[in-house]
C-alpha cells in the first residue's frame, strides 16, 4: 500500500469503535520525523484514504496523525492496538492533525476517564552533554542522563540505577522507554535509532557500549 511520505509505514494502528451507524474504522499513524515541523495534513489524509480504499476497499471514519513515539508499544516494540483504542476513546492522544467523517457520529464513553486515566510519562529535563574531550567523559555523560531519565519514570533516585541491571527490573515499561528514546534522539540531531533500542541493549552499560561504537557518536568527541 503506497502511503504519504509524511507518515511512517508500520507505525500505525487500526481499530473499530461504535458509531451511530454501526462500527467505525479509526486509523492512528505516527508522522515521519522529517515532517514533525510541518506538513500538509489534508493531502496526507487524502493519500491515506485512497490507499485504504485501493487495497482494502474500506474508508476510515477517523484518521489521526500523532508525533513519533506517541502510539504505545510493548517491550519488544510491537504497537499496542487495544491500549491505543482505550487512549483514543478517552481522548488522551495528543494529535497533530485529525480528520473525521461528520456523517458518522462516534459513540465515545469517557465516563470512567477520571478514575482510569493513563498518565503520559514524563522525561528528564536534564540536558545531555554530548560535547566531551574523550570517550570516557562522553560515556559517563550518557549513563548519567539515561539513569536520571529512568529514575524520573519510576520515582527513584538516579544513584539507585545499577548500570548492569535490566531496565525492566525497575518497572520501566515500553511507553516510558519510547518517550525516553524520542527525547534522547533530539540530542543527536534527529539521528533515528531503533524503537526497540532500550530492549535490544537492556541496561545502561550495554546501551552505552552500543552508542559508543556507533557512527552517530563520533562527531561529538572534541579533538584536542
Amino acid at each position: 500500500m503506497q502511503q504519504s511520505s509524511n507518515v511512517v509505514k508500520g507505525k500505525g494502528v487500526a481499530f473499530s469503535v461504535a458509531s451511530k451507524t454501526g462500527e467505525a474504522l479509526v486509523i492512528i499513524n505516527e508522522i515521519s520525523k522529517k515532517s514533525k515541523d510541518g506538513f500538509d495534513a489534508q493531502a496526507t489524509f487524502e493519500s491515506m484514504q485512497k490507499a485504504l480504499f485501493n487495497k482494502h476497499h474500506v474508508s476510515a471514519s477517523v484518521i489521526m496523525l500523532v508525533r513519533p513515539g506517541e502510539i504505545p508499544r510493548t517491550r519488544n516494540g510491537k504497537l499496542q492496538r487495544n491500549l491505543a483504542q482505550k487512549l483514543f476513546l478517552k481522548g488522551e492522544f495528543k494529535e497533530l492533525a485529525k480528520w473525521q467523517d461528520d456523517k458518522n457520529t462516534l459513540i465515545v464513553d469517557r465516563s470512567d476517564a477520571p478514575n482510569d486515566s493513563i498518565e503520559e510519562p514524563t522525561v528528564s529535563v536534564v540536558p545531555l552533554n554530548l560535547q566531551a574531550e574523550d570517550t570516557q567523559v562522553l560515556r559517563e555523560n550518557i549513563i548519567t542522563w539515561m539513569a536520571t531519565s529512568i529514575a524520573n519514570q519510576v520515582s527513584m533516585d538516579a544513584s539507585e540505577i545499577d548500570p548492569d541491571m535490566h531496565f525492566g527490573f525497575y518497572g520501566l515499561d515500553s511507553v516510558s522507554a519510547v518517550h525516553i528514546l524520542v527525547e534522547f534522539e533530539k540530542f543527536f540531531d534527529d539521528v533515528e535509532f531503533s524503537e526497540t533500542l532500550l530492549w535490544d541493549y537492556p541496561n545502561l552499560n550495554a546501551l552505552t557500549d552500543y552508542l559508543m561504537e556507533s557512527s552517530a557518536i563520533e562527531k561529538f568527541i572534541v579533538k584536542s
